[in-house]
């Protein structure tokens, strides 16, 4: 059986222990253990004899965690972070895919189609950057992402792809099959057990069926939810929880797009 033989830095190891930390990969992986998942060894042989193709879909969160190294004059360890998945992303071969992070941030107004392109440049610079650099900046070094030489972007070709459409036509229909799910989390008079039966059977019933929206009802719903999956609470006024909702709505289809 062949093998893949790889040799990685010593600070690879903290580019583990961080990506372990914040859990944010979402794979469908079986070898879910630190040991596995974080081993590029594992997408390189796959890639080389399986011709496989990994992508890295990134939400709106990370791609401003990613581009904030170099925004923000204040080193946060949420940048940090950032920084070990993109040299984990280098090391595996793993492609970074920031579409639907951008379409989240020009969904919320045409307006910030500009800075969408501007974090796009950012993003690229940095993906393609030196990796000691990247090393640099996550071990604690602020100033190791002062400077970066930003490519030239088809802006006005991307800008257009990017806003050919005000928004996707079936956002409102996932808006109320969020709302479907919220409600059905927050039904008392549902057992625990029994809640994602009585959400598909409302789907079912009274609305329509969507594999994106079942899966993530499940997760929220379920016995092991994501963390921060809940943004909605009764608590809040009534502007509030529409908002929440609005940003559970993208979420349930990684950022796809946004109200």
């Amino acid at each position: 059986m062949p093998e893949v033989l790889l040799a990685l830095p010593d600070y690879y190891i903290e580019v583990v222990r961080r990506l372990h930390a914040v859990d944010w990969m979402i794979h469908n992986s079986r070898d879910a253990d630190a040991t596995g998942l974080y081993n590029p060894a594992n997408y390189l042989y796959n890639i080389e004899f399986e011709d496989a193709k990994y992508v890295a879909s990134i939400d709106l969160n990370i791609l401003q965690y990613i581009v904030n190294c170099v925004k923000k004059p204040n080193q946060n360890p949420i940048y940090q972070d950032a920084c070990a998945m993109l040299l984990f992303c280098r090391f595996a071969n793993i492609l970074i895919e920031p579409s639907l992070a951008l379409y989240e941030r020009i969904n919320h107004g045409r307006g910030d189609a500009e800075e969408a392109l501007d974090d796009l440049a950012i993003l690229r610079a940095l993906d393609n950057s030196d990796p000691d650099r990247l090393a640099q900046y996550m071990l604690g070094n602020p100033q190791a992402l002062e400077a970066v030489d930003l490519p030239v972007l088809d802006r006005v070709g991307i800008r257009g792809g990017l806003t050919r459409f005000e928004r996707l036509t079936d956002w409102d229909s996932v808006y109320v099959l969020i709302l479907g799910a919220v409600c059905t989390f927050l039904d008392g008079s549902v057992q625990p057990a029994n809640k994602s039966e009585h959400y598909l059977d409302w789907m079912i019933r009274e609305f329509s069926l969507s594999l994106a929206c079942i899966v993530y009802a499940i997760r929220l719903i379920g016995r092991m939810p994501l963390p921060k999956m809940m943004k909605y609470s009764e608590s809040q006024s009534s502007s509030d929880r529409r908002k929440a909702l609005c940003n559970m709505t993208p979420d349930q289809q990684q950022s796809s797009a946004s109200c």
